[in-house]
């Protein structure tokens, strides 16, 4: 058995919460027609032992085993916008984008990446289940997903300020173009029917403006229009608390789940007694003057993940560090171990949180050649190992506690970096029911 399979044996990440499946029919859409799906294996291939599931944005979604191999193939009429999920039953949970969105609402046009609206869930056999749009000339939904235990998925959304509105939030107008900006919101929708959805919680960034370190500075960010550009969203249902990745500003941010919508809009509730603004906020502490350039640790990463209590360093966080600003061309992975208290809450010294440096960091060596400026994820192992994706690179890779790379898995050759590009892997056990149940 390859040191990969092993990998994949005894590593898988734990599948995300179930989503529960509602008792609508299925609503079978035909998908437009697509080049057949070839398969080139540049490495080894692992042995048996788990299956793969890479978000590719195409406009079909594969399953993979351990050895690389298609074991189930979707095909969708939408592309996916970034990621897909294969929950317990069998269906797949993606994110998608409506092919006509720019054109209905050329606003969008300027997206730098990640551009959504639609939510779609497909069945193992290829029927559209569900689907639900956002996206108007005022909101719309971008980058990832994630399902909840109880059967809702919570969304990052865009929303559009205008440039009085930025002006009257303190932005400089210097530094403001004349279609406003962009600021970003966490919506929980509530499926129903075929089509339909509920929003029954909402956290917007632009309720939390200020200098504090729970708080996020307007003149913060690095991305115009789009201001903060979270592209990452985890769930930790024994905390109730999402951990998010916002690139615009080289930071992780973790907030309180346990609020209602009215008490996220301000500073006290929930659990934790800050409302919506942030527990913890970690990578980059000059965004809320608590360092300087010297102190960042995160340069755009993706892929925020809280280690599973299965996997050596339960409890820490993960990231992709992309390593794409201010001529830093080296990705790789950051680990790092919160000040997590006892009622949920994370230690503030002296107006900054901790820690001041990473459980670990690596970066891919030159020779690896696996620079990936946009996209891509991290999952850390039960072994301890690493499992990066690279989007640009359409590779995966494992890195050892020494940092030593010691495997490689690359699906396709000769693709240009955007094609079939790879925003991030979900790994399940071999055991999943999502694919034992439909293979029975």
């Amino acid at each position: 058995m390859t040191h990969l399979a092993l990998m994949i044996l005894a590593a898988c990440a734990p599948p995300p919460s179930p989503a529960e499946v509602d008792s609508s029919p299925d609503v079978t859409v035909e998908p437009e027609e697509s080049p057949p799906l070839e398969t080139h294996d540049t490495a080894v291939p692992p042995e048996f032992g788990g299956w793969m599931l890479i978000s590719e944005l195409t406009t079909d979604t594969t399953l993979r085993d351990a050895h690389g191999t298609v074991v189930h193939h979707w095909e969708h009429t939408h592309p996916t916008a970034t990621s897909v999920y294969l929950l317990p039953n069998g269906d797949i949970l993606r994110a998608a984008n409506p092919d006509t969105a720019e054109l209905r609402f050329p606003r969008w046009s300027r997206a730098p990446g990640g551009a959504g609206g639609r939510l779609e869930r497909w069945s193992w056999g290829g029927a559209l289940r569900w689907s639900f749009e956002i996206f108007s000339d005022k909101e719309r939904l971008h980058h990832d997903i994630t399902p909840l235990p109880n059967g809702n998925v919570l969304a990052i959304l865009w929303e559009h300020r205008t440039t009085e509105e930025a002006v009257a939030a303190g932005r400089d107008p210097a530094t403001i173009d004349a279609d406003g900006i962009w600021t970003d919101s966490i919506v929980e929708i509530r499926p129903s029917g075929a089509d339909e959805g509920e929003v029954v919680w909402r956290w917007n960034a632009w309720d939390h403006i200020g200098a504090g370190p729970r708080q996020l500075n307007i003149h913060s960010g690095s991305m115009l229009p789009d201001w903060s550009h979270a592209n990452g969203i985890r769930y930790n249902a024994e905390l109730d608390q999402i951990i998010l990745s916002v690139r615009g500003f080289s930071e992780i941010w973790v907030l309180d789940h346990s609020t209602t919508t009215e008490e996220a809009a301000t500073a006290t509730g929930g659990l934790r007694g800050h409302g919506g603004e942030l527990l913890y906020r970690w990578g980059n502490p000059q965004m809320y003057g608590a360092g300087g350039p010297e102190d960042q640790v995160l340069w755009w990463q993706h892929d925020p993940r809280w280690v599973t209590e299965s996997s050596l360093g339960a409890g820490n966080f993960t990231v992709f560090n992309n390593g794409a600003m201010f001529g830093v061309e080296q990705s790789g992975f950051v680990e790092w171990t919160p000040p997590l208290e006892k009622d949920g809450n994370y230690t503030l010294v002296d107006g900054r949180f901790l820690p001041d440096q990473p459980a670990r960091a690596w970066v891919a060596p030159e020779a690896e050649n696996f620079f990936n400026p946009f996209m891509s994820g991290a999952i850390k192992l039960k072994d301890g190992n690493m499992l990066l994706t690279g989007a640009l690179t359409h590779s995966l890779i494992e890195v050892d506690p020494a940092g030593e790379v010691v495997s490689r898995f690359a699906p396709y050759e000769g693709l240009a970096p955007f094609e079939r590009a790879f925003f991030k892997t979900e790994l399940y056990e071999l055991d999943y029911p999502g694919v034992l149940d439909q293979l029975e």
